[in-house]
C-alpha cells in the first residue's frame, strides 16, 4: 500500500509554569496497514504514525530542606527521613534537579544531582545538631540555594519547635531572591511562626490545611508526611499536560491506544487520548484502527482530523489525501440446526455459512451451555458464498448436557463480538449477531416411576424430565409387552402417567418385560429419545439391622430388643409385612406383629433376660406373602457396674510426698478383667501439674480382655505451693459412657533434699494422715 507522509509545520502556544513559550510543530503523520499486503481486510489493523515535536523545556529545580532535629521530634524524626529520601528518589535529577538538606541549625549536604548523597544527608539528619530554631533553618536553607543555578528554588522548613526567633523577615529575604518557601508544621509548633514565614492568611494545626492552596502544610504525628511532600513536589513541577484527538468517521474504530470516544454530530467520532507525554522534543503517537463496515470505504479522508489540547488550547491538523479501498471480508453465520437425544448419546447437526467476499481462514465452533462448559470444534475454510455441514456425537454425560441449561452454538466465537481484539486470521466480521443460535436443550429424562415392578402389583408408570423451560416439552409414547407394540403413539405434556395392570402375571421375573419408546420435543426442535425397560420382579423382605447390635452389650430392664425390616416392594395394600420374634434358645414366640411397613422397626421389651454376663440368643423373621427370611441375633447381658474398669496406685494407702519445686512420680495401673476388648478409653490427669512422661495429660488407648496398661505419672508442684493438694486421675470408657476418678492426696514439703521425709509429724499426726488419705479408689467406672 502506498504511504502518504504530508509535513504540516504548525505552531501551537503553550502557557509554561516558568513564563517561557512551548510550541508543538513539525507534525507529520503516515498510514499503513499492519500486515503490509497492500491490501485493507475488515479486521486487519491499519496504522496511523504520527510524530510531532513540542518546544516546552522542563524547568529543574532546586530544592533545599531545613529539618529540625530537636529532640521533641522524637521518633517522628525516622519518618521525616523516609520521606525526605522518597523525594529525593522522585526528583528528575537527570533533568537537572538539584538537592540539599539541612538541619535547623547545620548545612548538611549541599546542592548535588547525586541522589545517593542526599539521601545519606537525609538518613540521621538530626546527629550533628538538634537546633529548634526555625529562623535559623531558613538562613541555613537560603545559604544552600544560592549556590544554585536552576530556575525554580524552592525551601521546605519542617519543625515542632517554638523558638524565640521569628523567621518572618528571613523568609521574605528567600522570597525576594526568587525562593518559594514552604512550611510544615508537626503538632507543638508555633502557628505564627509559620504564618510569616510562608505568608499564609492563617495556618491551622489540622489536615484540612494541606487542602487551602497557601504554602502552609500540617504533618500530624499519625500522619505520614509523604502525602505532604508529594503535593509539594507535584506544586512546584512544571509540567504541561495535553490531549490528543483523533476524529474519524464511525467505520474507523480503534483498538487500542484510546481511553474514551465521543459522538459527533454526522458519522463522525472523536476518540481520545488523555495526558500524553508533553515534554520537550519529539514524540510519536500511534493510532491503530481498522474498516468497521464492508464494501469500498474510505481509509482516510479530508474530513478527518487530529487535534492536539495543551492547558486549554487546541490546534487542529487536517489531512488532506483522501483516498477509498475495496475492503475484504467475511460474513460467517450459523443457519440450519438439529439436536437430538437417543439413551445416551447426543447427536448434534450445525449448517455453518459464509456470506462474505472472501475465502475463511480456519475457524471453531463452540457448543455451550449457560454455565460455561462448551465442546470446541475445528471448522476448515468456508468460500465466499459457500457453506459447511458439522455433524457429531456427544456423550450425554457430557458436562454440557448434565443441567437443563439453554445450549447455544456459536460460530468463529474469537472475533469482536466476544470483545476480543482480532478473530483467528486477523479476519473479522461487519455483524457478528448472526454467529450465535440457540439449540435448545435436547430434554433429559431424570426417572422413570417406579423403577422396579412387583408382580401382582398394579403397574403405573411416571416419565419425570428435565429441561431449562419445561412448559413447553411435549411428546409421545410407546408401550411394549414382551417386545410387541400394545399402545402407540399415545401424546402427553411433562408429566406424564401410563396405567397396565399386571396382576394376572406368572411369578417368573425372566419373561415379562415391559419397555416405553418415549420421543420429547423441547423448545427450538431439541429433541430426545428414551427407551427405557420393566422386568416384573418379586425381591424378598430384610432385615437391616437390630438393637442391640449384635454381640454388643445390653443394658436395662427390661432389655428392648428392636428389628428394623424392609421390602422392596413398592406394591398398593400388598406390601405389609409380618414380623415374628422368638427366644431362640427355647424357641418360645415373644411377639408377633402384622401389618408391618416397609423401612420401618418392631420393638420387644424382654423382661427376665436378666443374668449379667450371659449370652442371649433371639430370632427375627419377616413374611410378605410369598418369602420368609429369619434371623438370629446376640447380646450380652450387663450392667454398669459389671463394665467398670479396674483401677490400682502404687501409693494406695499413703498418697505421695514430694518437695516444692521438684517433681515426684508414680505408677498408676488400668485393668480390663473382663472376657471382651475395651475399646474408646482414655486417661486423663489433672491438678499439681501432673503430666505422663512426653509432657501430655491425656492417653487414649485400648485394652485387650483379662489385659491392663501401666502409666508411669509425674507431678511438678509450683515452688511456692506447700501442703496438701490433690492429683484427680479420670479413666473414661467413651463406648459406654461410664469413667472412674481417683483423688489421690499429694503432700508438698518446702525441704528439696529430704523427698521421703514428713519434717514435724510425730507417730499421732501420721496416723491421722494416714487415715485420712484418699489414695486411689478402686472404683468401676
Amino acid at each position: 500500500m502506498q504511504k502518504s507522509v504530508v509535513a504540516l509545520l504548525l505552531l501551537l502556544l503553550l502557557g509554561a509554569a516558568s513564563g517561557q513559550t512551548a510550541s508543538a510543530s513539525d507534525l507529520s503523520e503516515d498510514v499503513d496497514d499492519v500486515d503490509g499486503d497492500g491490501e485493507f481486510v475488515m479486521g486487519r489493523e491499519i496504522k496511523s504514525n504520527f510524530t510531532y515535536k513540542i518546544n516546552n523545556p522542563y524547568q529543574p529545580i532546586d530544592t533545599a530542606f531545613a529539618l529540625d532535629g530537636s529532640g521533641s521530634m522524637g521518633s517522628n524524626r525516622n519518618d521525616v527521613a523516609s520521606a525526605t529520601k522518597n523525594y529525593i528518589d522522585n526528583a528528575n535529577t537527570d533533568k537537572g534537579d538539584k538537592i540539599a538538606v539541612a538541619e535547623l541549625g547545620d548545612k548538611l549536604q549541599t546542592l548535588t544531582s547525586d541522589k545517593s548523597a542526599a539521601k545519606n544527608a537525609a538518613d540521621y539528619y538530626w546527629e550533628n545538631s538538634q537546633s529548634s530554631c526555625i529562623a535559623c533553618g531558613v538562613t541555613r536553607a537560603k545559604e544552600l540555594l544560592d549556590s544554585g543555578s536552576n530556575p525554580i528554588q524552592v525551601m521546605v522548613v519542617l519543625a515542632d519547635a517554638q523558638s524565640s526567633d521569628d523567621p518572618g523577615d528571613e523568609a521574605d529575604a528567600a522570597r525576594a531572591a526568587g525562593i518559594e518557601v514552604h512550611g510544615i508544621m508537626y503538632p507543638g509548633a508555633k502557628t505564627s511562626f509559620f504564618e510569616s514565614m510562608t505568608e499564609a492568611s492563617q495556618c491551622k494545626m489540622d489536615t484540612s490545611e494541606n487542602d487551602d492552596g497557601d504554602k502552609c502544610w500540617y504533618a500530624a504525628s499519625d500522619d505520614t508526611v509523604n502525602q505532604v511532600y508529594s503535593a509539594i513536589q507535584e506544586e512546584v513541577t512544571a509540567e504541561t499536560s495535553a490531549d490528543l484527538h483523533m476524529v474519524l468517521p464511525d467505520h474507523a474504530i480503534p483498538i487500542s491506544s484510546y481511553d474514551s470516544s465521543t459522538d459527533l454530530s454526522g458519522p463522525y467520532t472523536r476518540y481520545t487520548r488523555n495526558n500524553v507525554n508533553s515534554s520537550a522534543g519529539y514524540h510519536s503517537e500511534i493510532f491503530r484502527w481498522y474498516p468497521g463496515e464492508e464494501g469500498s470505504t474510505d481509509v482516510k479522508t479530508g474530513e478527518s482530523y487530529l487535534t492536539l489540547d495543551v492547558e486549554g488550547s487546541t490546534k487542529t491538523y487536517y489531512f488532506d489525501d483522501k483516498r477509498t479501498e475495496d475492503v475484504k471480508y467475511v460474513d460467517l453465520n450459523v443457519s440450519e440446526t438439529n439436536v437430538s437425544r437417543v439413551e445416551d448419546t447426543v447427536y448434534i447437526n450445525v449448517t455453518l455459512r459464509n456470506k462474505g467476499n472472501i475465502v475463511s481462514k480456519e475457524r471453531y465452533l463452540k457448543i455451550y451451555d449457560e454455565d460455561g462448559y462448551l465442546i470446541n470444534r475445528t471448522i476448515p475454510p468456508i468460500s465466499a458464498g459457500g457453506s459447511y455441514l458439522e455433524n457429531f456425537s456427544v456423550g450425554a454425560n457430557h458436562n454440557v448436557f448434565q443441567d437443563a441449561d439453554r445450549i447455544s452454538a456459536h460460530f468463529d466465537f474469537r472475533g469482536v463480538f466476544d470483545s476480543l481484539p482480532v478473530g483467528e486470521g486477523q479476519i473479522l466480521e461487519p455483524d457478528e449477531q448472526n454467529n450465535k443460535k440457540s439449540l435448545g436443550y435436547p430434554v433429559a429424562l431424570e426417572s422413570t416411576s417406579p423403577d422396579k415392578v412387583e408382580w401382582n402389583d398394579t403397574f403405573r408408570f411416571t416419565l419425570d424430565f428435565s429441561h431449562y423451560y419445561p412448559d413447553t416439552v411435549q411428546g409421545t409414547y410407546d408401550l411394549y409387552k414382551n417386545g410387541t407394540l400394545i399402545r402407540d403413539d399415545v401424546s402427553y405434556n411433562k408429566p406424564s402417567e401410563g396405567v397396565l395392570r399386571t396382576n394376572w402375571i406368572d411369578n417368573n421375573d425372566s419373561r415379562i418385560w415391559y419397555n416405553i419408546t418415549s420421543e420429547i420435543v423441547g423448545p427450538y426442535g431439541a429433541h430426545s429419545v428414551y427407551r427405557h425397560s420393566y422386568y416384573v420382579r418379586n425381591p424378598r423382605p430384610e432385615i437391616y439391622a437390630s438393637e442391640p447390635k449384635n454381640l454388643n452389650p445390653a443394658y436395662g430392664d427390661p432389655v428392648q430388643l428392636r428389628a428394623y425390616v424392609d421390602d422392596e416392594n413398592n406394591v398398593e395394600n400388598l406390601n405389609d409385612l409380618t414380623v415374628k420374634i422368638y427366644n431362640q434358645d427355647t424357641g418360645q414366640l415373644l411377639k408377633e406383629e402384622t401389618g408391618v411397613s416397609p423401612r420401618t422397626s418392631v420393638t420387644y421389651d424382654w423382661a427376665n433376660a436378666d443374668k449379667a454376663g450371659k449370652i442371649y440368643r433371639w430370632n427375627v423373621t419377616v413374611s410378605d406373602r410369598w418369602h420368609t427370611i429369619s434371623e438370629v441375633f446376640r447380646f450380652r447381658r450387663a450392667t454398669r457396674n459389671s463394665y467398670r474398669t479396674q483401677t490400682q496406685s502404687e501409693y494406695s494407702y499413703s498418697g505421695v510426698i514430694t518437695s516444692s519445686g521438684s517433681p515426684g512420680n508414680f505408677r498408676y495401673t488400668v485393668r480390663n478383667p473382663l472376657d471382651f476388648d475395651k475399646t474408646g478409653m482414655e486417661t486423663k490427669l489433672s491438678g499439681v501439674n501432673a503430666h505422663f512422661p512426653d509432657g501430655s495429660a491425656s492417653k487414649s488407648y485400648s485394652l485387650p480382655s483379662d489385659s491392663s496398661k501401666t502409666f508411669n505419672i509425674i507431678v511438678s508442684p509450683d515452688e511456692s505451693t506447700t501442703g496438701q493438694q490433690y492429683l484427680t486421675i479420670t479413666t473414661i470408657n467413651h463406648n459406654l459412657g461410664i469413667n472412674n476418678t481417683d483423688k489421690i492426696p499429694v503432700y508438698v514439703r518446702k525441704d528439696a533434699k529430704r523427698s521421703f521425709d514428713v519434717p514435724g509429724l510425730g507417730v499421732l499426726q501420721l496416723v491421722a494422715l494416714l487415715a485420712s488419705s484418699a489414695a486411689v479408689f478402686f472404683r468401676g467406672l
